[in-house]
């Protein structure tokens, strides 16, 4: 059974991979990417992955953006079972991540964007508002 922290960690790395993560369609690649001026964040993210997933293979590139990437074919596949898709942020479509607990909806929503927790509360009180961020 994971521990309750671990669960916290991956709901916020859900959240996170919402936005700005990448699975590669053609190898067990796992990306992340952000601006290169938020290079603390940047290294947040990448210490929130290294505490779920092994990066042994750990690239990381400068270019007009910072990114990580590594190559896990376990990550990939826990990543995919959460309901991602493979391949580029621009060519997805929005998708039906599965969360079950509240807290674990509230860190993801915090990820997305929502800073106001009344309206948090709103939304998991409504099964239509669920369905609008893909919560269900």
């Amino acid at each position: 059974m994971i521990n309750k922290e671990l669960k916290l960690v991956f709901s916020e790395i859900c959240g996170i991979h919402a936005g700005d993560g990448w699975l590669s369609s053609l190898t067990n690649e796992v990306g992340f990417g952000t601006a290169l001026k938020e290079e603390q964040y940047f290294n947040e993210v990448k210490n929130l992955y290294s505490r779920i997933f092994d990066m042994h293979y750990l690239r990381v590139l400068r270019r007009k953006a910072l990114e990580f990437r590594f190559q896990s074919k376990e990550a990939q596949q826990i990543l995919l079972s959460a309901g991602f898709p493979k391949g580029k942020k621009i060519e997805r479509k929005l998708y039906r991540i599965s969360l079950i607990r509240k807290k674990d909806i509230t860190r993801y929503l915090l990820e997305i964007g929502f800073r106001n927790n009344r309206r948090w509360f709103q939304v998991l009180k409504k099964k239509s508002e669920l369905e609008k961020y893909n919560l269900l």
